[in-house]
């Protein structure tokens, strides 16, 4: 099943219209220039004929990458909790990083630890954004080291204008 739920000989076709224009490494395709993309998805300098709805594509593929537990595809173990950041779908990523059979699918794909790091980095600074720093305090207290890595990475990394929950969810942390 696809993700824009046409049949495959369908989207085959369709994507070897575009092949010219493609490249493609592995089993994902990106556009050989950004510009070809710009014209594709800007409504004020792009195309009208060929508009492609971005945000629209964005929402399917999520809600596609939401179906995790039925689908045989490795792409929602691995990406979900980023697309699901880009939303600022806190409480999601929350829950779905807490879920031990995602937890244990992920494992048996072989997901890198490093998305596992950077899913808890974006996790943290959400969480770090909206002034959650008892959750953020909780989340690094694991045994999972790339969870910690995660929070760590968020706390570093954060801006300024977030100094004073950085020091807060520090100050938590070394009080431990």
């Amino acid at each position: 099943e696809t993700i824009l739920q046409v049949p495959a000989v369908e989207l085959e076709r369709r994507r070897a219209a575009l092949e010219p224009y493609l490249n493609r490494i592995d089993d994902a395709f990106s556009v050989f220039h950004k510009s070809l993309a710009d014209w594709l998805t800007l409504p004020d300098s792009g195309t009208t004929e060929f508009h492609v709805d971005r945000a629209g594509g964005e929402r399917l593929l999520i809600d596609w990458c939401r179906r995790w537990r039925e689908l045989d595809d490795d792409y929602p173990l691995r990406y979900l909790p980023a697309h699901l950041a880009n939303t600022r779908a806190t409480e999601e990523l929350l829950a779905l990083l807490r879920d031990d059979e995602f937890a244990r699918r992920r494992r048996a794909a072989n997901v890198s630890p490093l998305l596992e790091i950077d899913d808890h980095a974006q996790l943290s600074s959400l969480l770090l954004a909206d002034g959650r720093v008892d959750q953020l305090s909780e989340l690094a207290q694991t045994t999972s080291p790339y969870q910690r890595d995660g929070v760590a990475l968020a706390l570093r990394a954060a801006s300024d204008a977030h100094d004073p929950a950085v020091r807060s969810a520090v100050g938590r942390l070394l009080s431990v």
